[in-house]
């Protein structure tokens, strides 16, 4: 690395971005670094270069050996739609039934970016079209899902997500129970619901964030679904439950519902935030919030005055012990928020309290 840097430092100007990768791989291949046949694959791949993918299997690449994420070499070329690499791997002994870490095929991966003759090869393949992910999904549930309303129009014959469904729905192909009761909680549709949990649905699944049909339900859905087993007090990823999201769309009749179920209005999700900190920039709800007896917490508060220049209130939000290291969703703490916003004098204290921060500060007229 010492050698790379003392290369790279000799220019007399900053090395161009699109010219580093070049430079790089010159000094390294003077220096007598080759590829591994792995990386010459990966490559390949990536370039769609079918011949090269059989020079690098043919030179002792593992057709089947996937990356960090779990991603095999075949399901690389489903995704790139690149079929005649495909083929190449197939020819070699690739596994098409491999899963990723969650739990997505080659089927999947064909079926979400809604490549027809990925589908056509991996049906002709021997593929299992009805593999289940690590969320309940199957190939077709991933192509509904595409869609805004959740259904295909099969009247657009012309849409890539139409001719990919009719060619699962016509080799017998159906959708999850776990998908379709997701899809009647958005519609608000109950006898839907009821269909999905009989056919073996379970009310409680979660989707990849870990959100439950629940958290997306409507007021007149919330108490049908518990009377079914929905858990009322489910965290998402983010520590987020149904009362969260409710705040944070601006839904006073989602709340009520959810106050009558005996929801906690206390709960506070993973970064510190209650509902009054997700709502209050809304409006509609915070007098509800309030007769609840909710108010900032100290998190919200100093994101929430940091952001908008309020000294005073960034001190007090201190003093209540909000962390001032903390970030939000957005992957911004208190100090980034208030230097984007040209609040200098707040980054001084933020920082002269423990905060970590290197950026700059955005210049600002007034503080």
């Amino acid at each position: 690395m010492d050698l790379l840097e003392e290369e790279l430092a000799e220019a007399e100007e900053e090395v161009p971005e699109e010219d580093l990768g070049r430079r790089i791989v010159a000094f390294l291949t003077e220096k007598g670094v080759k590829t591994s046949t792995q990386g010459k694959l990966a490559r390949a791949l990536r370039e769609e270069n079918a011949d090269h993918v059989r020079e690098a299997v043919g030179e002792g690449a593992d057709v089947n050996l996937p990356d960090v994420n779990r991603i095999s070499p075949a399901m690389e070329a489903v995704r790139r739609g690149d079929k005649a690499s495909l083929e190449v791997l197939k020819e070699f002994g690739a596994d098409l039934s491999l899963v990723d870490n969650d739990g997505w095929t080659c089927a999947h991966f064909a079926a979400y970016t809604a490549k027809k003759d990925m589908l056509e090869f991996l049906l002709d393949s021997g593929a299992d079209m009805e593999a289940i992910s690590n969320y309940g999904r199957k190939p077709l549930d991933l192509i509904k899902e595409n869609t805004d309303s959740g259904e295909i129009d099969e009247g657009d014959e012309e849409n890539d997500l139409v001719q990919c469904a009719s060619l699962l729905v016509g080799k017998g192909c159906t959708t999850s129970p776990v998908s379709d009761l997701y899809r009647a909680v958005l519609k608000n549709d109950f006898d839907a619901v009821i269909r999905a949990v009989e056919a073996g649905a379970d009310v409680n699944a979660t989707s990849k964030d870990l959100q439950t049909p629940f958290m997306m339900a409507k007021a007149p859905m919330m108490k049908n679904l518990v009377a079914l087993g929905a858990e009322l007090e489910k965290r998402d990823v983010d520590g987020w439950t149904a009362v969260h999201f409710a705040a944070q769309d601006d839904d006073p009749t989602r709340l009520e519902a959810l106050d009558q179920l005996g929801a906690d209005f206390h709960a506070e999700t993973d970064r510190g935030r209650n509902a009054w900190d997700l709502s209050q920039d809304q409006g509609l709800c915070e007098a509800f919030l309030e007769a609840k007896g909710l108010r900032p917490s100290p998190q919200g508060r100093l994101w929430r005055c940091a952001e908008h220049g309020n000294l005073d209130g960034v001190e007090f939000a201190v003093s209540l012990g909000a962390d001032v290291n903390l970030k939000d969703l957005a992957d911004k703490s208190a100090a980034d928020l208030a230097a984007a916003n040209g609040h200098g004098k707040i980054v001084d204290f933020l920082k002269a309290n423990g905060a970590v921060f290197e950026g700059e500060i955005e210049p600002r007229e007034e503080e």
